[in-house]
């Protein structure tokens, strides 16, 4: 008998773009009744679990004596169902903001003031809250601190922590992040199961599609 009861993948890119793949292949498994396994290092499984609770049918390996059947980074028919992994419950980050600044190579192409003057206008919209960040860049930390840690608190997010980052921005009271990146977006549509979503119009640019969740 020469049917597999499974479908193995092997992620690529950021640990986001890994997680928006394990996802759909696991939609993609389950609706043809089979396991996923999922090649990748220990850990991206203990992030993973650090944010998920025990999936049923999905088993991550780190040895590679076993046939991929997809690699990379692009998704089977773009499906993502979220709903999928159970979120593992966490206290919610009471009176506070948080902003999601993760910077990509291609943004030097941009006018950063332009994308930051967005998240200002949030920020100050929100003058009693204080502000969660989450970057990985030095310049965007030191923008912020200088213009608000005067008159506001500020708690930086350490980015390597991903889960921790993650928890913060989802079960804050308000989130605020860029479109045309990875992290934004899986915050997005995990907050989106529990929360009403509410979308700022672009105005003009790339990367000026923020979302704003509440």
């Amino acid at each position: 008998n020469n049917i597999r009861n499974y479908i193995c993948i092997k992620p690529c890119g950021t640990f986001f773009q890994k997680l928006r793949f394990v996802n759909n292949y696991y939609s993609l498994a389950i609706s043809q009744y089979k396991k996923l396994i999922v090649l990748e290092d220990t850990n991206f499984e203990l992030i993973f679990y650090n944010l998920f609770s025990k999936v049923y049918d999905l088993h991550f390996v780190n040895h590679d004596d076993i046939i991929i059947d997809y690699k990379g980074i692009n998704l089977h028919k773009n499906y993502i169902d979220w709903t999928l992994f159970k979120l593992i419950k966490y206290n919610k980050y009471n009176n506070c903001i948080s902003l999601c600044l993760m910077t990509y190579s291609f943004e030097k192409y941009l006018d950063l003031e332009q994308v930051y003057k967005k998240f200002d206008t949030f920020i100050d919209r929100n003058e009693s809250l204080s502000i969660l960040l989450y970057t990985n860049d030095q310049q965007i930390i030191q923008r912020f601190k200088n213009k608000y840690e005067q008159n506001r608190k500020i708690i930086l997010l350490n980015h390597k922590n991903i889960s921790e980052n993650i928890y913060a921005c989802i079960y804050s009271d308000k989130f605020i992040g860029k479109d045309l990146c990875h992290a934004s977006s899986i915050i997005t549509d995990l907050r989106k199961i529990n929360n009403k979503v509410y979308i700022i119009k672009p105005s003009g640019g790339l990367c000026n599609y923020l979302r704003v969740i509440f």
